[in-house]
């Protein structure tokens, strides 16, 4: 993959609606990868143009990575598991970079909310509470607060 001609992509989709075909999104972006690669390079690739995300796909991969979050949680502790929607509209508002896409969640979830929460579980046991509930959100600064239980 390579994120090539990625102004150009974001100005032809900008518009759902009137974004170009597949094989006229090949033809737009060519000259821009032409700049990037060598032509004979390119004349022995198949171009597939990748579309930028909605927000609605946006959301719904973090709720299933969030889902994923929760299932380790249930696995290991037995725990249940919540996030409010505005949990979902948070990370989803900080992937907004089009070169990014969803890999920013990862980014998100692993240097952010799994080390807070981490912080949180150790912080239960070592005053030997139980974990049967996690519930995160986030304040008024779209900080992740967590209600352990």
């Amino acid at each position: 993959t390579s994120n090539a001609g990625s102004e150009l992509i974001k100005n032809l989709c900008a518009d759902p609606d009137m974004a170009p075909s597949p094989d006229a999104f090949v033809e737009a972006i060519f000259p821009k990868l032409m700049e990037s690669f060598a032509p004979a390079f390119l004349g022995r690739t198949k171009i597939i143009p990748f579309y930028p995300l909605g927000d609605d796909v946006m959301k719904k991969i973090v709720q299933l990575k969030l889902n994923k979050i929760g299932k380790r949680i249930m696995a290991n502790y037995k725990a249940r598991f919540e996030y409010a929607p505005e949990v979902v509209e948070a990370i989803k508002a900080r992937c907004t970079e089009v070169d990014t896409g969803a890999r920013n969640i990862d980014h998100i979830l692993t240097n952010t909310l799994l080390p807070e929460l981490s912080a949180e579980f150790l912080g239960s046991l070592a005053e030997g509470r139980a974990i049967s509930s996690v519930k995160i959100n986030v304040d008024g600064q779209d900080k992740f607060v967590y209600e352990i239980t």
